[in-house]
């Protein structure tokens, strides 16, 4: 009887053993757990937005500057120096 009962205790003691070497070994992984949720979700919204975009259809470019007329003056304005260039359309 006492056999058994010390043998029945030394396997709960195993199994303990066990579980907290397990415990441990995915300690780190389920720390990491909502990161990576987090990551996958991040991702899936990125690729729903790229599906989007490249199954648009194209559009036609746009101008910013309406075309100048012709003889019009453009002042252009260099990024160094003070001088102002003009430069005049002829078409």
């Amino acid at each position: 009887m006492f056999f058994g009962v010390t043998g029945f205790i030394g396997l709960i003691g195993a199994l303990n053993a066990c579980a907290r070497a397990c415990v441990q070994v995915l300690r780190m992984p389920l720390f990491q757990l909502p990161q990576l949720i987090t990551q996958l979700v991040n991702a899936r919204v990125a690729m729903t937005r790229l599906q989007e975009f490249l199954s648009a259809p194209q559009q036609p470019p746009t101008r910013f500057l309406p075309p100048a007329e012709p003889g019009a003056v453009i002042i252009a304005l260099p990024y160094s120096g003070n001088s102002i260039h003009q430069i005049s359309v002829l078409s």
